[in-house]
């Protein structure tokens, strides 16, 4: 961690179920935020995805107009996408582009270079969230826009 950043909070910003959130200061003082997935989320999922098949087979079995395979098909597909989280990083990067007409929108720049499948380094910005009407207010923005 010393080699890639001049500070690193150990206590996360945020965490979830497939991941957390630490905020770090980069050797050339850029603030990032760096997304950690979980060490066992990988193997754990598809662990996961293969007990829902076999109950939602089952439940098929006892109950045949129970016909739910297609979200097993789903999780079997949108799962790996998830984990991946270059593919995030991608998505965000078309998110930006997508809303960049919002100035008071922003979605942090990735840092490619230190981002792999399992982690995602980005621009750290302060902010508020879409749903904080008291963050919106005290910061002139029109929620109705």
């Amino acid at each position: 961690i010393s080699e890639l950043f001049v500070l690193f909070e150990e206590k996360p910003q945020g965490a979830a179920s497939l991941a957390q959130v630490h905020k770090a200061v980069l050797h050339d003082g850029r603030t990032v935020a760096v997304k950690v997935q979980h060490p066992k989320v990988q193997r754990q999922s598809s662990k996961d995805i293969m007990v829902i098949e076999v109950l939602v087979k089952a439940v098929h079995w006892l109950f045949p107009d129970f016909a739910f395979m297609w979200l097993v098909d789903e999780a079997k597909k949108n799962m790996p996408l998830e984990l991946d989280f270059l593919n995030e990083g991608h998505n965000a990067e078309k998110v930006a582009n997508m809303l960049s007409h919002f100035p008071f929108l922003k979605v942090p720049m990735i840092c490619w270079d230190l981002s792999t499948k399992r982690i995602l380094t980005m621009e750290f910005l302060e902010g508020g969230q879409v749903n904080d009407r008291e963050y919106m207010k005290k910061h002139c923005i029109n929620v109705n826009e």
